[in-house]
């Protein structure tokens, strides 16, 4: 395979890989970690606590009123924020050719009047004085 092939197919996968963090929940999973450590800091206050029992805690039942909601707040999925969803869209390199089909000579189009597109001679600084009636 060819190596320019092999890093375009890497960069893709790296720009889906970004995107998909981006555009989804699927970001939590890096917080992952604040959650093992957050666990270790209740084990340490309570031995006896279990990964079930914390996870009911903190997500599923009333937290303990020991002054760390704001380290709570850390923790995956607590607080999901997606800001914006985008779609990029990459050019064609091929250009696309459309062919209409013609089926008679004569085309016949509709005239548009609309009152609300500006008429550049009232909007000119110069224009024709009103007569009063």
């Amino acid at each position: 395979m060819n190596i320019f092939a092999l890093l375009k197919k890497g960069c893709l996968y790296i720009l889906f890989f970004i995107l998909l963090l981006n555009d989804t929940s699927l970001n939590q999973f890096v917080k992952l970690p604040v959650m093992l450590a957050h666990f270790t800091e209740h084990r340490q206050r309570d031995s006896q606590i279990g990964f079930i029992q914390f996870l009911a805690m903190h997500y599923w039942g009333t937290d303990l009123n020991d002054n760390d909601n704001d380290r709570d707040a850390q923790l995956p999925y607590k607080k999901v924020d997606i800001h914006s969803i985008d779609h990029p869209v990459i050019p064609t390199i091929r250009p696309v050719i459309e062919k209409h089909l013609v089926l008679s000579s004569v085309v016949v189009q509709p005239v548009f009047n609309n009152d609300l597109l500006p008429q550049p001679a009232l909007g000119s600084l110069f224009r024709p004085p009103k007569i009063a009636v």
